[in-house]
């Protein structure tokens, strides 16, 4: 499990990189950082995400992370 400054390194990327696109591709390398373990990917997820054909798991074992809560989107990275 993440600690809590990971977590908070997490909430961060989720309100304000991860969810802007216009700088994505600057932030891509610092997200390939942090989220380089499944588990890490898999955290992106939590409750927001509620999807009937797929599983947070599969997309975070294929190496996907969640846009945040009110989107529905992954990226792949």
């Amino acid at each position: 499990m993440a600690n809590t400054a990971t977590l908070k390194s997490m909430d961060y990327l989720r309100e304000t990189q991860v969810c802007n696109t216009a700088n994505f591709q600057e932030q891509l390398p610092s997200l390939k950082a942090l989220y380089r373990n499944e588990s890490d990917r898999s955290f992106t997820y939590g409750e927001e995400f509620k999807i009937s054909h797929t599983s947070a798991s599969a997309l975070s074992h294929a190496k996907f992370i969640f846009k945040g809560p009110g989107r529905d989107e992954v990226i792949c990275l």
